[in-house]
């Protein structure tokens, strides 16, 4: 695969993990607002924490985008080498 297919693919990655996490902080907030509000104005019904499976997975995706950020970070660097050695990318 050519270096720059390999920058393309690592970026629609990460913009998947951007897009993964940002969902599921949606969703962690609306469920949050909808369990406080619920026991605000329904007596007997209780907030529950967020499931530790939504907590969990968002963490999975945050050291996803970490971990392709320090790939796509050492992509570029070696492209650079590359160019400085007279070789195309």
């Amino acid at each position: 695969m050519e270096l720059h297919e390999t920058l393309e693919l690592t970026d629609h990655l990460l913009r998947e993990a951007t897009s993964q996490k940002e969902f599921l902080e949606q969703t962690m907030s609306a469920r949050q607002q909808a369990g406080t509000e619920g026991s605000s104005n329904a007596p007997g019904r209780s907030y529950h924490p967020e499931p530790y499976t939504l907590q969990e997975e968002h963490a999975l995706w945050e050291k996803a985008h970490h971990g392709l950020t320090v790939v796509r970070n050492a992509l570029v660097q070696i492209e650079q080498s590359k160019r400085q050695r007279g070789v195309r990318p």
